[in-house]
């Protein structure tokens, strides 16, 4: 009865990885469920909308990351290629930290909950998911950029999403990105 909205980290030489997620409140609490995962490679717009939207639930909006503005070599942005193709109703998210969003991530998931049956997949991803340290002076260089990465970013633009565009007492989207 919820709606459900999608994360998404799009990959163009890797994965695209995609976190399903509902934002309610339950017990009058804000609350995130991520209630599903899908990554892929290797496959095209068209397969992978095909794939999202053939799911049953009450899809309500896609979030893309800020590079899904980027214009491949055929001058068309990205997020315009997943609406032509059965996506209309998606968004960029604004560009903030990449340590800002990890630790929006970490505190969410904290509160939130995760369905395990259909999330496996993300779950043991992100438990692989670490950090990078210089090796000679033990200073911190980021996340580390590996498979699991894109679990990881999918799920740091759900709480990116959630943080950017939902009210934080009543869970309801901002209606701003309808007029996108």
């Amino acid at each position: 009865n919820y709606p459900v909205y999608t994360a998404w980290d799009l990959g163009m030489s890797d994965s695209t990885a995609i976190t399903f997620f509902q934002y309610y409140l339950k017990d009058n609490k804000p609350t995130p469920f991520i209630i599903d995962y899908y990554e892929t490679t290797d496959l095209g717009n068209e397969p992978i909308v095909n794939y999202v939207t053939s799911k049953p639930y009450n899809l309500k909006w896609h979030f893309l990351p800020h590079d899904g503005a980027v214009r491949d070599s055929d001058a068309i942005a990205r997020i315009e290629k997943l609406r032509e193709v059965g996506l209309p109703n998606s968004s960029l998210l604004r560009r903030i930290p990449v340590d800002d969003g990890i630790n929006m991530a970490v505190t969410g998931i904290a509160t939130g909950y995760i369905h395990k049956p259909t999330t496996a997949d993300l779950i043991r991803k992100l438990m692989l998911y670490k950090r990078k340290f210089n090796p000679l002076t033990g200073d911190y260089l980021g996340p580390e950029h590996k498979s699991e990465s894109h679990a990881a970013d999918s799920v740091r633009y759900m709480f990116t999403a959630i943080d950017q565009e939902f009210d934080k007492e009543t869970c309801e989207m901002y209606l701003s990105q309808a007029s996108q």
